[in-house]
């Protein structure tokens, strides 16, 4: 079983996310990266997380329109408003 085959919902690359991606790109992101960032943006997700701190602090230079965080922060955040 691949991971692919689990997956519930898939999200189709359009020229507006290329666009987005290619101007993260430009602004020093990795392109895998970018792309990632350009597709969690185009869908509204609630929070972007990552471990990369280099992408982390260039993500937050971006002025996107979703929330960036690393999952370590992001969860005592959560866990201290729950309580």
């Amino acid at each position: 079983m691949t991971l692919y085959s689990v997956a519930k919902e898939g999200i189709a690359l359009n020229g507006l996310i290329q666009q987005r991606a290619a101007l993260f790109q430009a602004m020093g992101i990795k392109p895998m990266d970018s792309f990632h960032l350009a597709l969690a943006e185009a869908n509204d997700v609630d929070v972007f997380l990552t471990t990369d701190d280099r992408l982390l602090k260039k993500a937050n230079l971006l002025g996107l329109q979703i929330k960036t965080a690393n999952p370590v922060a992001w969860l005592m955040e959560v866990m201290k408003d729950e309580h």
